[in-house]
């Protein structure tokens, strides 16, 4: 369908030499007619309109067209007239235009290499004698080109005689409608009338119109003028209807998108704010804290609320989802009123140290600058990105699918082939790979809007879970930074903590934006480590403002978000877990040397002094009856509602030992460097050094305990976060860890970021004190420091356009998803609903784990020929039939698999794998295409 799709290749000819010599042909033509000559004017402009346009100005066929011409092209109408697609959820069937009585007028090119004469004129079947046919003695542009200059054999303004017949041409058909047309015809050519003003009026809109383009080349002859808007109305009049309410369509699609994000992600978490801080809200969060809050905490909220009522046994669907998010905005509501009444006058008065945040005009200018430069450039790499193509997003889609189609809490199990001695049989196992959390969102946004998973939508959603988890990382860094360095000697004017922040949203935004990992995130990825990415960072912003401000409510947050993150991604929990654990060792490390630094005779009673009234602050924290009423639902909810899939299954054992593969025995220093970020983690150790030296080397504070450890928080946070990161990716087998070190690599960019923010702006800093006569000259210093700091960024954007996607997968990826619909529509009308298997190739075939999204039997139908490596991994033997019944169909061995697993339909590239069964008498093609052919064993 690809060469379909060509319009370069419309020619009657269709290739290169065909073309050149037709070229040098309709010169030769004009020639003679000019007496030999050939000048600029005597060629035809709407000829050399089209052939600019052909090769400058063509832009892909929207996928809904593609997918709608697919089908027509290989799917043959009904006996009774009925085409092979529907719209807007009605059946369409050629015999309509004779009930309504809408004349019809068919123009086709007798000698059209690409539309034949026969495939033009299939409405005849149904309506003989009813539609009018107008014949063109050319190819499949003519009317475009050459039957379109006024005076031509065939006008297509007037009426033409050929073989004794006279025909009308399509504009000629148009203007005569008035005079010709039934009273039931002249309504509809009122419809007409009403639909083409609603099509010029956004084309004009959004200027994508064809004529627009070239009009400028058209109105340089006055003939050809005369006619445009004639033309101009006849492709109107025959497509408008169908653009029109396809565009509608759209519109109110995308307008469901964006009402289900703002109710599922961003109302309930607002509202559960309010309930908690009431009038407090805007002392304690800025705005921007206010929208990733909300964000996060809407996202957690539904999950929770779902997993409940899904096992109550409430039927999961658009009423109820509207229904239980709206009671819950409402509780949340009347929380606020009620206790806002009794907050007096003094509590709502700000404090002289409020811990709101506040930036500048110019810092203002700058963090919109780097959003809208951060959200352009991964924008950029969606633009050929967005076509659902990710094999992670494919296989999480199905389960976010099969919770919108049942209702109903997934269950986590797929069916595996198990070999028992030399028997293969298909067997129902458990999945730990799995979360809930990961999924229900998805689920929610598609009841609400009803979009297709196979759509843009689960990628936009990841995009916008990608820019909040960015932005999590910017309110952590400011919270931190705020704390250490507000009241610091040093300047503030290049210090301070909002420029820290604003250079750690450089650094993560669009510094960072598409380099791996973070565009297999964008693209659709692994979902849990995007949601952890976002989840990590606000945890660790609640737990150190509930310390520092001594806020139970902050602290209730913090352990909310927790639990959410551990029905999110049980990966993102067990790191989370040893975050913590660092950060508390490196904490009391630093407190105690802090202790030994102060001025006292008894060192050792004045340590235990502190730690006693610290631990009474935290007792009086987490002791506190929301944390206490909290950590009690939370063990409730644990143990009766929904225990996470991997505690089922025992996926702990998968994570905690001795690594098992030489993936998961650590990276070097030097892979360590790479999966970080070389500058990153350069300038992310003089960050360390850095706070170290602000920490010890400052001038001897006071022994007051709350100075002591507030102002510990802040480098406990960063050094514990990057040497639990930076161990457990080198050195996992000290801490008796089996995962895949280059994942846990990927959360190592974090902590790493805000460090080398302070790094890169405390050197700017020492430049901004060194003196004038210091070796090289100020204006030198800052031109090194500037040219320094731009290869930085040079590297950062190279790094991004090298993960730039050329959306090569697309076309294939359609045909996979034309090819899965029309198995699926194989098997219901011929199968006993699936009682036959299906077998894929994962190696050839682009986007194939999203084929089981159209069957949405199991899992892991159909079944699929992995890697070729993994069948050759001695640390997980594997199952042998999905290669065998791909590689080998005719072996022994092969059949025996394709029996025992009732294996019928075999799915693989045309070209690689599609021969040897092409060769063999024991297997039928039902279906092919450019990239893949479809198989059916026969029964023998």
């Amino acid at each position: 369908m690809s060469y379909v799709y060509k319009a370069a290749a419309l020619s009657e000819g269709g290739d290169p030499l065909t073309e050149l010599c037709q070229t040098f042909d309709m010169l030769h033509g004009i020639a003679k007619k000019n007496g030999g000559t050939v000048e600029t004017h005597d060629i035809p402009k709407i000829i050399l309109a089209i052939q600019y346009w052909l090769k400058n100005n063509r832009t892909d066929i929207p996928m809904s067209v593609t997918d709608m011409s697919f089908k027509l092209y290989t799917i043959p109408t009904r006996d009774d007239g009925t085409l092979p697609l529907q719209l807007f959820g009605r059946p369409l069937n050629f015999k309509w235009f004779r009930e309504h009585e809408v004349p019809w007028l068919i123009c086709h090119g007798e000698r059209d290499d690409l539309v034949e004469r026969r495939v033009a004129l299939a409405p005849t079947k149904w309506l003989d004698g009813f539609v009018e046919v107008t014949p063109f003695p050319k190819g499949h542009v003519a009317i475009a080109t050459s039957w379109s200059v006024p005076g031509s054999k065939c006008p297509l303004d007037g009426e033409f005689t050929i073989d004794g017949r006279t025909y009308r041409g399509p504009v000629k058909f148009h203007l005569d409608l008035p005079a010709h047309t039934s009273a039931s015809a002249s309504v509809y050519g009122a419809h007409l009338r009403r639909t083409k003003e609603c099509l010029i009026s956004y084309l004009s809109r959004s200027g994508i119109i064809f004529f627009k383009i070239i009009s400028p080349i058209l109105f340089l002859n006055s003939q050809i003028a005369s006619l445009y808007n004639s033309i101009l109305c006849y492709y109107i009049n025959s497509f408008n209807i169908t653009v029109c309410l396809h565009f509608m369509s759209i519109f109110n699609e995308l307008l469901l998108f964006f009402s289900s994000i703002i109710f599922l992600l961003f109302l309930p978490g607002y509202f559960l704010l309010l309930a908690i801080f009431r009038k407090k809200i805007n002392q304690k969060f800025s705005p921007i804290e206010i929208a990733v809050i909300a964000f996060a905490t809407s996202l957690i909220t539904f999950d929770f609320l779902f997993i409940i009522f899904g096992k109550i046994g409430f039927n999961i669907n658009r009423n109820s989802i509207l229904a239980i998010i709206s009671f819950f905005i409402l509780a949340c509501y009347g929380i606020y009123k009620l206790k806002a009444k009794k907050e007096t006058a003094s509590d709502t008065v700000p404090k002289k140290n409020n811990s709101k945040l506040e930036f500048n005009k110019i810092q203002t200018i700058l963090i919109i600058l780097i959003l809208f430069l951060t959200i352009f450039l991964k924008t950029s790499y969606l633009a050929n990105s967005i076509f659902p193509t990710s094999t992670d997003l494919g296989h999480h889609m199905y389960w976010s699918k099969l919770v919108a189609e049942t209702g109903q809490l997934p269950h986590y199990q797929k069916n595996e082939i198990i070999q028992t001695a030399d028997i293969y049989q298909l067997k129902t196992n458990p999945i730990a790979d799995f979360i809930i959390g990961e999924h229900l969102i998805f689920s929610g946004i598609n009841l609400l809007s009803k979009i297709s998973f196979i759509s843009y939508f689960p990628a936009l959603t990841l995009f916008l879970i990608n820019i909040f988890g960015i932005l999590a990382m910017f309110i952590l860094s400011l919270r931190i930074f705020d704390l250490n360095f507000r009241d610091n000697t040093l300047n503030k004017k290049i210090f301070n903590p909002a420029n820290l922040a604003i250079l750690t949203l450089f650094l993560i935004g669009p510094f960072y934006a598409i380099t791996s990992p973070q565009a297999k995130f964008i693209s659709g990825g692994v979902i849990g480590n995007l949601i952890g990415n976002l989840l990590i960072p606000l945890c660790l912003y609640f737990y150190f403002r509930a310390i520092k401000e001594k806020d139970s409510w902050m602290l209730f947050l913090a352990i909310f978000l927790s639990a959410g993150l551990f029905y999110t991604h049980h990966l993102s929990g067990f790191i989370f877990i040893f975050i913590l654990i660092f950060i508390i060792l490196i904490f009391n490390f630093l407190f105690i040397l802090k202790n030994i630094q102060t001025n006292t005779s008894s060192k050792i009673r004045n340590i235990l002094s502190n730690y006693k009234n610290l631990a009474k602050d935290f007792f009086h924290l987490f002791f506190s009856p929301p944390i206490i009423t909290l950590l009690i639902f939370a063990l409730l909810f644990l143990f009766f509602v929904y225990t996470p899939s991997y505690i089922v299954t025992d996926a702990k054992t998968t994570v905690v030992g001795a690594p098992s593969k030489s993936t998961r025995a650590g990276l070097t220093l030097e892979q360590f460097k790479y999966a970080v970020g070389e500058m990153r983690l350069a300038f992310g150790i003089v960050g360390f050094f850095i706070i170290s030296g602000l920490i010890f080397i400052k001038k001897k504070l006071s022994i007051e305990k709350n100075i002591i450890y507030t102002r510990l928080l802040m480098p406990s946070l960063l050094f514990g976060w990057a040497l639990a990161l930076f161990m457990m990716t080198t050195k996992p087998q000290w801490m008796r860890i089996n995962i895949p070190s280059d994942r846990v690599a990927n959360y190592a960019n974090f902590p790493f970021i805000i460090l080398a923010a302070t790094g890169i702006l405390y050197l700017l800093f020492i430049l901004k004190e060194l003196k004038n006569n210091f070796i090289i000259s100020k204006k030198i210093q800052y031109f090194l420091f500037l040219l320094f700091f731009s290869t930085i960024i040079f590297m950062g954007y190279y790094d991004n356009s090298s993960s730039l996607s050329q959306g090569q997968k697309n076309q294939k990826a359609l045909q996979t998803f034309h090819a899965s619909e029309f198995l699926a529509n194989q098997i219901k009308s011929h199968e006993n609903l699936y009682s036959a298997n299906i077998i894929k190739d994962h190696n050839y075939i682009s986007a194939d784990s999203w084929m089981k999204l159209f069957f949405m039997t199991d899992y892991n139908y159909p079944l699929s020929r992995g890697y070729f490596k993994r069948y050759e991994d001695i640390t997980k033997p594997r199952e042998m039939c999905t290669l065998w019944m791909i590689s080998e169909p005719s072996s022994q061995r092969a059949q025996n698999c394709f029996s025992s697993t009732n294996t019928k339909y075999i799915i693989v590239d045309t070209s690689v794998d599609g021969p040897q069964f092409k060769a063999s008498s024991n297997f039928s093609k039902i279906y092919e295409g450019n990239s893949l052919s479809i198989f059916s064993k026969n029964n023998r």
